[in-house]
């Protein structure tokens, strides 16, 4: 595959650095945002003197999918040179993380966790039934067939 790509607009699409995370470690604000691509861009193009982002609002969310980030770059070599301006795209993707399979989730231990992109649900099992996934039993009946 390309290391890179030319996108519309003239932006180099950084293919090779694209950013793949859990929905566990997906950024949940602009400053982590800026922290990974930040470190995508300095590995690639050196010592940056400013950035601006163009992104998604949607990602700041922890949601699972794709986006682009783009970053406009100001590279100043030495303090005689002059600055050059450069545009980049890293392709950004979040993934679903697995509450249940990493025992991270508030189920009660009677329920049964499912996992659902983006969370998951407490289940109660059978014919159980409960407030919240609780799976308490079902209640007790008397022998008038009414509920104690």
């Amino acid at each position: 595959a390309p290391r890179h790509a030319s996108a519309a607009g003239g932006c180099e699409v950084l293919v090779e650095d694209a950013v793949l995370l859990s929905q566990k470690d997906a950024p949940r604000s602009l400053n982590d945002i800026a922290l990974v691509i930040n470190k995508v861009l300095a590995h690639r193009v050196g010592s940056l003197t400013s950035v601006e982002y163009v992104y998604p609002g949607t990602i700041v969310t922890g949601a699972v999918g794709s986006w682009d980030v783009t970053a406009m770059v100001e590279v100043q070599e030495g303090p005689d040179s002059p600055s050059t301006k450069s545009c980049y795209v890293v392709p950004f993707q979040v993934v679903d993380y697995d509450e249940c399979a990493a025992n991270d989730h508030s189920c009660h231990p009677s329920t049964v966790c499912r996992n659902t992109e983006g969370s998951y649900e407490c289940t109660c099992p059978g014919s159980s039934f409960g407030v919240h996934g609780s799976g308490s039993p079902d209640p007790p009946q008397s022998s008038r067939g009414g509920l104690f």
